[in-house]
Order: C-alpha cells, then structure tokens, then sequence
C-alpha cells in the first residue's frame, strides 16, 4: 500500500489503523545469481553495459520515454534489454517500434521472450533496471513489483517519482520527475560512466528489498496484524490446513509405524488432500485400527480397503478405483514432508497445463555428479556425452534421480518419476495403472509408469516440494536373490515392452550395466557378502527372460508363425530396394562426379542423411507404432522423399520446395490442420526461421510434430542464401514453444574435417573414412534432427 493510499484509508475514517503491507517478491527466485547472468549475457552476446525494461508494454508504463532517453546518449556503449511482449500487440508496440527505427536504435536493442520464471536471469543479466512510469487521468502506478524484484537481483534502479515507485526504491536507486527525459538521460548517463556507483546502490537495492519488500516480510507483517486484531478463536480457524480437490493413493503392509509418521506428518502441513485411499496388505488389524483414530490438524478423509491383491502395483491398481478427484497423489507409507510440499507440488501441477504430473524431491535420495567410470557408462548407455544425466531415463531402462541445485528453477524437467511423492493429473494416467507384470514389490513400476504418461505428457521435479524418505525394512526386502531377480526382469520389460529397445545393442548395454553393477557391489563389505546372492538372482532373471520368450514362441500358431516370416521378408525386401538401394545410388553418383570422392557429397549424401533418416524411423517406431492414414503430413523442402518413404502409411502431401513456397508465411494454409510437418535441410536457407517456426506451429494440430533436419558443421551453400548454422541449444531455443522436444546430431571429428576439407580423399583415406564413419562424437556434428512436439 502507498501513502496515496494510506490517505484515501484515513479519509474514510479508518484513522490509526492502517498497516502497509508489501506485495513481496519471491525470494526463491530473485536473488544476485552471478552463474545466471554470465549465461544470459553469453548466450545474448552482451558485452556493453546493459540497461533493461521489464513491463507491459503500454503508454502508462513509459517504455517510450526510455527510448527518447537513450537517444540522448548514443555515444555512450550501452545494450537496451526488452522483452519482445507479443501478448500486447497494439497500436502503443507499433508506435514504439517506429520511434526505436527513427532514433536508428535497432542494432542497440536486444529482444528477449520469457516467462515470469524467467525473467529473474535477464534481470541478473543487465546493470541497470529502468521503471520509467507516468501518472495517467484514470492511472498512478500503485505498486510496480519490479522495483522489488530487481532490486533483489541487486541492480540499479532508475524510476520515476509516479506513485508508489520513490517508496519503493528509497535511498537505493535513482528518482526522475516523471516524463522528464532530459533528466533520465542525465541519471543514465552518470549510471553508465560510474560503475562504482552502480556496484554500490546494487548491494543497498539488494539488502533493502530482503529486508522490506519480500514475501517473508509481507508473512511476518500479515501475522502481527492478524496477532493483533483477530480474536484466538479465528486465528485458529484462519490457521487450518486448505484441503485440494486430490485424491492420494497409498499402499501397506505391516508398516503401521511409519504410516501413522507419516499421517502426523501430513497433519502439520499447510495444505491436505481431500481423501487417501489406503490399501492395507498386513497380516494385522494396527494398520485398520490407525486408519480409523483421529489424528490433530488431518482434515483429509481416510477410506480403509484390504488389499484383494499383494504388490505395490496391484495395491495401486486397487486403490484407484475407490479415488474420486481428478488429480492422484501417489505416496510411499514411510515419507515424511517438509513445510508446505504438497501445496508446492500442486501449485507446480498447475502452472503449466502440459504437464502431466510432478514429483517431490527426496532430500536423503539424490543424483550425485558420476565419477570417471560411472561417467563413461553413462555415456555408453546414453549414446552420448550430457552435462548432467540427472532426471534421465538411459539405455537399457536405467533411471536416474533428479538433482537438488539451487541454481535449479523451482520446477525441473525429467524424464520419469518416482511413486514415493508423486501428483498426477488423472487424464494422464492409462487405465490400468500398472501392468500384471508387476508382482510384489514390484521394482520399476514407477519408472512404467511416467514413461508411458511421458509419450504425450510432460514430466517435472518441483525441487522446493522436499521429502524424507525413511524408507523401511520388510520381509519382501531380505532375500536379495529375490530382488536381484525382480529388478533385472522388471528392467527388461520396461526396457522391451515401454522404450521398445529390443535390438542386440540394447542387450549388449543392459549386460553391461549388469554387470557394472555387479562389480560396484565389491566396493562394500556388504556388497561383497551379498554378491552370491545377488548373482543367483541375476541367473534366475535370465533363465525366466530364456524362459518366457520360449513359451511365447510355443505358444504362437504355425499359421501365424508362416505369416510373421512372409511379413518379415517382404519387410527385409523392401528395405534394401526402396531404402538401401536409393542411398546407394547417391553414392554411386558421387563416383561418377569424379575418380575419387568428393567429400562434403560423400558425407552428405551417405552417411549424415542416413543416420537422421534412421533416429527418425526408430523415433517414430517407438512413439507412434501403429501409424495409418488419418495422420496427416506436408513436408517443405527436399528430402528426395526419403522421409515420405518412412511415412508411407500416412497422408503425406509433398509442397513446393523453398523459396517457391516461403514457409516464413503459411497464408495459404489452415490453422491446426496437419499432424506434422517435415522441414529437411531448408531452415538454414530461411532469413527469419522465428517466423517459420511460428507458422510451422499454427499450421499444426495439438500434439503435432515438427521434424525438422538441419546442417551444422558443413560448407556454405547458397540456395537461395545460406544464413545460418544452428547448435542444439540454439534449436532448443527456437523450438521453444514446443511441449516437448528432442534433439539428435550426428557427426565425428573425422567427417567434420573431410566435409570441409576443400581438396578431395585419396583411395588410402577413403578406407579410413569407412572405418570410422559409423562413430558419434557429440562435439563434432554435421546434422542435426530435431522432433518438437506441441
């Protein structure tokens, strides 16, 4: 509240009775974040000191009289952050274009997109925040939060004196008479000589917004106000925990213990379920009686089932039926929960409507950094290098945990989620929850689970949502022979049956892993006085995998056997004579261009299409298995119909090639009309791929693809013009919009070379090109093949 406030208040009679409370910031979000701010400036490749406008961009907010301002001091070296705001598309934005053109400004602003999520980074990323507002007939800026916010990140603060901003800012920035631009120009001018003076009222910003305008001060000025006026009974009415429409799902046996810590622990948490569903396997009536006492401060409703079924899966299965809200809370019997994490989990659920369930983090259960072994496994399984495999689902169904940063944002993506704190939307779930399969204890059902939700869902760790897990002994858990087995068996259904990895390179990682495993166990004692054991149950799981693969082979009709073979060699046929033999041909066109090899067309044309065209084919086997015409596809560009040929089944409509048909501006096309579309090698020959892509995701239904090809590490060629050359983050960024995204480069060190070699390969370096054609070196890609997902 401002002080034009606090005086209207008074001259209603409210007289000595006026508290001011701060709209606070998150502190969790904005705060001095140096690793941030380096990032954001390399990646927009700032180097001037930086000035920055974080508002709507609206007459009232002033962005204008910035503009004027920095037109003051163009010999000075500054960059102009803004935000592109596309959602305030007006008359105000175009006029403020024409006057950024007029002021010739152009090449000094750099645009930017984000979320509020965001936005702390680009904060971090500039030195001067300016807040340059004006008083309207019907408008005075009554707060502006991103004072506060800035001020957290510890930048300077230019404001004008309209409203509440001088309050704000006080003695830790800098105030102007509002549409005074001589007087800006004038403060910006002294700001952009005097970085002291800059790096001084950035520490003062930083300490008065965390002592003043946070959401901590605002909760310890709310609770002295409520303390003082309202009576013990109300209080403790107001202190009652909110109840979300959620229906949590939790499965025991003989664990009444740490079931009942963890009801006395969701009993202190500032948010409850409506209803929990416990499904109770023991060999007891603690458990039931538990379920039927009174616990202090649980408002959510216990609904006691015995379990028709033993397992963790079936439990689950079971409990379900009897949930009744449309968002489920899977939760272990033995967690215990930190301050406010189910509401923090919620609140990651719903903000953003994509995503199809969240995950709490386990503070006692983490990812930590790989050493030098664990790091080449990694990569082997992985199939290529990553920064970090946190939160990841690699080779052979080998799941990692989520890593606990605070440089992290609050909501992470990953690629599977664990059942010991997890909130789903219902709509996402299959039906049923987990298969058969899964006996027992029932390893890996979580991670069956959250891939299949993943296909078409998005999958996140709010990391502020914080758990313990104290996970307890049980009879199921001592016999390691049995657990050993369960885990191997259950890795490779999931590793068959959900990622559809069933090819001699996927046996040969999990045999590694097994084995890695194996020999990590000798590290400990216990390990080593477990091994046989272990061991033992590893031979089991084979023997049953031997096993059910024979039965299902036996129990399979002659008939069907003989049409499964005919199928199988008209498959084999057609590969090596529509496929096989047309990469072939443009290799033997290649021989005919010269005596030896032309580089760039023998990489080009064999090997670096090829392998795209084949993630692409695998990609789309393991996604959409059952492809059939009622999937509707337009390619631009020229693949030569290598990819029609993997989309045979569908509707494929091939358009003009690039630039016959500008795929910068799709007019002539309906909104939401195909189910993907095929860029292949054309982005780069597009001036403004911004506006291919946008068009690119108007054009598709919801759920639709982007397959989209692109070179990297390759000559210039000129069709019509040849402007750019994208890295993975670069497509990341440019895909943004997209739900989900994936991103495969192929390429090595030694094709790079003779792609850009400018001579041509003797016969003796041919053959050593072959040898090493087939190797993936991350850092070293020729092409790129990006599936975006809306």
């Amino acid at each position: 509240m401002s002080k034009d406030s606090e005086s209207v208040i008074s001259a209603l009679g409210y007289r000595g009775r006026v508290s001011k409370i701060p709209l606070g910031y998150d502190p969790d979000l904005f705060s001095r974040n140096e690793i941030l701010r380096k990032a954001i400036r390399d990646r927009l490749r700032l180097r001037e000191t930086t000035v920055a406008y974080f508002g709507r961009i609206t007459p009232e907010k002033g962005a204008h009289l910035l503009i004027e301002a920095l037109a003051q001091i163009k010999e000075l070296p500054w960059r102009l952050l803004l935000d592109r705001f596309d959602a305030y598309a007006s008359s105000y934005k175009k006029k403020l274009e024409r006057l950024i053109e007029e002021k010739e400004l152009s090449s000094r602003i750099v645009y930017f997109d984000a979320k509020h999520g965001e936005i702390p980074a680009y904060m971090n990323a500039a030195d001067i925040v300016v807040v340059p507002s004006l008083s309207m007939p019907h408008w005075k800026e009554q707060y502006g939060r991103v004072v506060p916010e800035a001020m957290a990140c510890g930048r300077l603060v230019i404001a004008s004196d309209c409203g509440a901003l001088p309050e704000l800012v006080g003695q830790a920035g800098l105030i102007f008479p509002e549409k005074n631009i001589k007087k800006l120009a004038e403060l910006l001018r002294t700001a952009l000589s005097n970085p002291e003076m800059r790096e001084k009222l950035g520490f003062l910003a930083e300490e008065r917004a965390s002592a003043l305008l946070s959401t901590t001060k605002q909760r310890d000025l709310m609770n002295e106000v409520f303390r003082k006026f309202v009576s013990p009974c109300r209080a403790e009415l107001n202190s009652a925990s909110t109840l979300l429409p959620i229906s949590a799902i939790v499965p025991t046996r003989n664990r009444s213990v740490s079931l009942g810590r963890m009801l006395n622990s969701l009993a202190h948490e500032s948010a409850q379920p409506i209803e929990m569903v416990v499904v109770d396997a023991s060999t007891n009536e603690e458990t039931r009686q538990l379920c039927e006492n009174k616990f202090p401060g649980l408002a959510t409703r216990i609904i006691y089932h015995h379990a028709a079924k033993v397992g963790a899966a079936a439990q689950r299965n079971q409990a379900i039926q009897y949930a009744s809200q449309e968002t489920i809370w899977f939760i272990d019997d033995d967690v215990i929960f930190e301050p406010d994490c189910l509401m923090r989990l919620w609140s990651a659920l719903q903000s953003d409507s994509r995503l199809g369930g969240v995950s709490a983090m386990t503070i006692n259960q983490r990812y930590s950094p790989p050493g030098l072994a664990s790091r080449l496994l990694f990569q082997f399984l992985h199939g290529r290098a990553e920064a970090s495999y946190a939160g990841k689902c690699i080779g052979p169904a080998f799941n990692l945990l989520p890593e606990d940063c605070p440089d992290l944002p609050k909501v992470v993506p990953v690629e599977w989620l664990h059942t010991t704190c997890s909130l789903y939307r219902r709509e996402a779930l299959p039906n049923p929850l987990f298969s058969d399969h899964f006996t027992g204890y029932s390893m890996m059902e979580d991670v069956a689970l959250s891939l299949v939700v993943g296909r078409r869902w998005r999958l996140a760790n709010a990391r502020t949502a914080r758990i313990f897990h104290d996970s307890q002994g049980g009879d199921y858990k001592d016999n390691a022979a049995e657990l050993s087995e369960m885990k191997l068996v259950n890795r490779h259904y999931v590793m068959t049956q959900i990622l559809k990895r069933k090819k001699g390179g996927d046996y040969l990682k999990l045999f590694t892993l097994e084995t890695f495993e194996l020999l990590s166990s000798l590290t400990s004692i216990g390990g080593c006085k477990s091994l046989p054991a272990v061991v033992k149950g590893k031979l089991m799981a084979f023997w049953r995998i031997l096993k059910s693969s024979q039965d299902h082979r036996r129990d399979t009709e002659p008939a069907k056997n003989i049409c499964a073979l005919r199928h199988f060699l008209s498959r084999l046929t057609h590969h090596f004579l529509s496929r096989t033999w047309h990469r072939w041909h443009q290799l033997v066109r290649a021989f005919k261009d010269s005596i030896f090899f032309a580089p760039n067309e023998l990489a080009e044309c064999l090997f670096t299409r090829y392998v795209n065209y084949r993630q692409l084919e695998r990609w789309l086997a393991i996604n959409f298995p059952s492809l059939d015409r009622s999937f509707k596809v337009i390619e631009f560009g020229g693949s030569n119909s290598a990819i029609k040929n993997i989309l045979k089944k569908t509707s494929y409509e091939v358009a003009a090639n690039f630039p016959d048909v500008d795929i910068q501006n799709l007019a002539p096309y309906l909104d939401e009309n195909y189910d993907a579309v095929v860029i292949d090698n054309v982005l780069e020959h597009v001036p403004r791929p911004d506006l291919a892509v946008d068009e690119i995701w108007r054009v598709l239904k919801k759920d639709g693809l982007c397959i989209c090809i692109t070179p990297f590490l390759i000559q210039v060629h000129f069709v019509p013009g040849d402007y750019f050359r994208y890295t993975e983050a670069g497509l990341r960024q440019l895909f943004r919009k997209f739900r989900k995204i994936e991103i495969n480069g192929w390429g090595n060190r030694f094709t790079v070379e003779t792609t850009l070699y400018h001579g041509w390969l003797t016969a003796k370096n041919t053959k050593r090109f072959f040898r090493v054609a087939l190797w993936n070196e991350p850092d070293w890609p020729l092409h790129y093949l990006t599936i975006a997902t809306k």
